[in-house]
């Protein structure tokens, strides 16, 4: 079964980033482990891609998709169908204030479990949570 996970960069309050290049949010450097993140993709994730396409799909590909202002309705429709395996979560010491949230009320419940976490520079934090399936 095809894996889907997300990326995000979000500020200690949980707010996207506004604008790409933004010098608050600036963690392109190879040393975050980003750019390694989408090598090890076999496909980069777009709110064109079809949820049903994913949910059929059988092969064993990793699908990267990057939360931003343009993306954050559809990986919440992607969270609502459970179709999110993975979640990776760049937390920035920057509090925006004002912003976009990733996550939008009403998600359903799911489980998720810390299977790594790393720290950069003493203060940008990168978790990443694996979903958890619970047995019935």
């Amino acid at each position: 079964m095809a894996k889907v996970r997300v990326l995000a960069v979000l500020s200690l309050d949980g707010c996207l980033s506004e604008k790409k290049g933004d010098a608050n949010w600036a963690l392109r450097p190879k040393g975050y482990g980003i750019d390694k993140l989408f090598d090890t993709a076999d496909y980069e994730l777009t709110s064109l891609y079809p949820t049903s396409r994913l949910a059929e799909d059988k092969s064993d590909s990793l699908f990267l998709i990057e939360a931003t202002q343009e993306t954050a309705t559809y990986i919440n429709g992607l969270l609502r169908l459970q179709l999110v395996d993975e979640i990776i979560i760049y937390t920035v010491p920057f509090i925006a204030g004002t912003g976009q949230y990733l996550f939008k009320s009403n998600l359903p419940t799911s489980h998720w479990q810390l299977a790594d976490k790393k720290e950069y520079n003493g203060d940008i934090l990168c978790t990443i949570y694996r979903k958890r399936h619970i047995q019935e």
